[in-house]
């Protein structure tokens, strides 16, 4: 690929409102289709740079900058390909970008691969009604008891005088095959939580207790845990370590036309007691 000569740009940039989140992804919201684009920090990293037409390698000299990791041209390569996909980005000339090469990239120096994922408007309102989360389960586990061993006795008595008996006995254990179906939750969890605030006009931010979250397995698009703020604002999940997930703000009280809510996050879990500390701004 002629890296020099590519030049790439973001589309449409002040049709969009961004939001950056502590984690360094963030959250894009299209006034014209309502749509949100979640960029996690990789991808984020990318699209901020290109704020001017850059290069390949320009872009990941200052994705290198901005994550504070060293970033490959092919890794550039791909954050480009995703955002050129949802239309975040154009490329000039078009047909030197080439195909994604997400199969070959391998995860260095704690970089994710970009991930870009869109909400539409309709998406939203679904979440906000609410759906129902789906249990985490194995698939059967077959167990095989080991064969059981065959056993010969020979036991030999003496007769009168002159005569020998020999009398021998075979004894086979049977082998017994389960299948056992369990239903359970991946071990080595970690705890995600987030911290609620309620902001009015003039006031301190209060804990908002009551908000509702769903928060969506990316890989799978299942929802895999909702939670719901206490007293002091804070709701908490076990997750898996690792995996990418995002949370979504589904019911605020009274309702969440009353706010202005947080828009979707993708996160990544990467460590344990990983956390986000949100407010809702109530509208005037």
């Amino acid at each position: 690929m002629a890296s020099s000569t590519l030049r790439i740009a973001r589309s449409n940039a002040s049709e969009l409102i961004p939001q950056t989140l502590p984690d360094g992804s963030m959250a894009l919201f299209a006034v014209a289709t309502k749509n949100v684009y979640s960029l996690n920090p990789s991808a984020a990293a990318a699209w901020e740079s290109c704020a001017s037409p850059t290069t390949l390698s320009e872009l990941a000299a200052a994705m290198s900058q901005r994550l504070d990791r060293p970033v490959t041209e092919d890794l550039a390569h791909e954050a480009v390909s995703e955002l050129e996909a949802v239309g975040l980005v154009a490329v000039t000339p078009r047909e030197q970008l080439g195909p994604s090469r997400r199969e070959l990239l391998k995860q260095a120096a704690e970089v994710a691969i970009p991930l870009v994922l869109v909400l539409t408007g309709a998406e939203q309102r679904a979440h906000a009604q609410g759906t129902g989360s789906t249990p985490l389960t194995t698939p059967p586990i077959p167990t095989t008891a080991p064969p059981g061993p065959t056993t010969t006795t020979t036991t030999t008595t003496t007769e009168p005088p002159g005569t020998t008996t020999t009398t021998t006995t075979t004894t086979t254990t049977t082998t017994t095959t389960t299948t056992t179906t369990t239903t359970q939750a991946p071990t080595d969890l970690w705890t995600f939580f987030v911290v609620k605030r309620l902001t009015q006009s003039g006031q301190v931010p209060v804990p908002f207790a009551g908000v509702r979250f769903d928060i969506v397995l990316v890989s799978t698009g299942q929802v895999v845990a909702q939670m719901t703020t206490d007293a002091l604002g804070r709701a908490t999940a076990e997750l898996i370590p690792n995996e990418f997930y995002r949370l979504i703000e589904t019911f605020a009280p009274p309702s969440l036309d009353s706010y202005q809510f947080t828009s979707p996050i993708n996160f990544q879990m990467i460590k344990d007691g990983f956390n986000f500390d949100l407010e809702n701004v109530l509208l005037s």
